[in-house]
């Protein structure tokens, strides 16, 4: 039987790339919608519309530009509980402070009319660690490690 480190030997020479994350910025991922008829939905699974965006984690920035003339529900990761409205014409953006993790979303066309293609573009990314993640990060690490405390 291999040992550990001819495993990862094994692994590393058979061309298969490590799960890896970095906390480097992401680029903006963005999504325009094609024509949405009255009360339909429009479902945007971020992970699964662009793959690398995994690379990056969950994202923790979104904005949405509605430049129609009808209003729109916003459900963050398909959460109907915590719907939002973006008005007709809006532009709103919400950061990690209001929505701390996004994967995915549902956008409703709440209007009587239909919104032509191209009329709502969602944009999303993850900012970059700054030092005071780093500093949150360590100081859980460190009690969770140390004194055995949960955060």
């Amino acid at each position: 039987m291999a040992s550990k480190k001819e495993m990862y030997g094994m692994k590393a020479g058979s061309g298969l790339k490590d799960y890896s994350r970095t906390y480097e910025a992401s680029p903006i991922y963005s999504f325009k919608n094609s024509s949405m008829a009255s009360a339909t939905e429009w479902l945007i699974d971020i992970e699964s519309l662009e793959p690398t965006s995994t690379n990056y984690g969950v994202m923790d920035n979104i904005q949405l530009q509605n430049l129609s003339t009808q209003d729109i529900y916003f459900y963050p990761n398909q959460d109907r509980s915590k719907s939002k409205v973006i008005p007709a014409g809006a532009i709103i953006t919400f950061t990690k402070t209001t929505i701390p993790a996004i994967r995915s979303l549902i956008l409703y066309n709440a209007g009587s009319l239909t919104i032509a293609a191209n009329e709502i573009e969602v944009s999303v990314w993850k900012e970059g660690v700054v030092f005071d993640d780093m500093v949150r990060r360590m100081h859980k690490s460190f009690f969770s490690k140390v004194l055995g405390w949960s955060a």
